[in-house]
């Protein structure tokens, strides 16, 4: 695994974050950094419940619109480390309490309108990511998965303002087996 220098500050952050996301137990699906309600947006995680480790370990993140208007939301949904640009990150934790970081250096594109959508009432948009690549999840265990989706970008388009936030999903569980 990659070791990285992130600023102490944001390790901190990062690790209260984390302690947070440990001790909820999942019932922060629809909250906008772990203290929010967001009434109109909901992110979660599809995913196999077991795998054979050393495969890949692909999960789709779906984000929803929940409410009872439209939302203009960044669907680029671009995946990156958690200090970086980008829309999508994931916190995994293994059964021994091993954190796994991004494992790639991404430059990311700018956005242009296109990259935003406007949601209608129960839509989504997904993307399918494989976190044996991107996170190095490969080794037989049991890993809890959470994903994170913001977006800091203003953006008007159909008369809507961008949603501006980060949300986070309630964790899921996969279990890697032996082949």
């Amino acid at each position: 695994m990659r070791s990285e220098w992130v600023p102490r500050r944001r390790q901190e952050k990062y690790e209260r974050d984390i302690t947070e996301w440990r001790e909820d137990s999942g019932s922060h699906a629809c909250q906008t950094k772990g203290k929010t309600k967001v009434e109109n947006l909901s992110v979660r995680i599809r995913a196999s419940d077991h795998l054979p480790a050393g495969s890949s370990v692909e999960v789709t993140v779906l984000v929803t619109n929940t409410g009872n208007t439209p939302v203009l939301v960044n669907r680029r949904l671009l995946v990156n480390h958690e200090i970086s640009e980008g829309e999508i990150f994931f916190r995994i934790e293994s059964s021994t309490n091993k954190s796994f970081s991004f494992q790639a250096l991404v430059t990311p594109r700018d956005l242009d309108d296109n990259d935003f959508q406007v949601l209608k009432i129960g839509e989504t948009i997904s993307k399918t990511v494989d976190l044996a690549d991107r996170y190095a999840v490969k080794e037989p265990g049991q890993y809890k998965i959470a994903v994170v989706y913001r977006n800091t970008y203003h953006r008007s388009k159909a008369g809507l303002n961008a949603w501006i936030g980060s949300i986070s999903s309630p964790p899921i569980t996969v279990v890697l087996e032996k082949s």
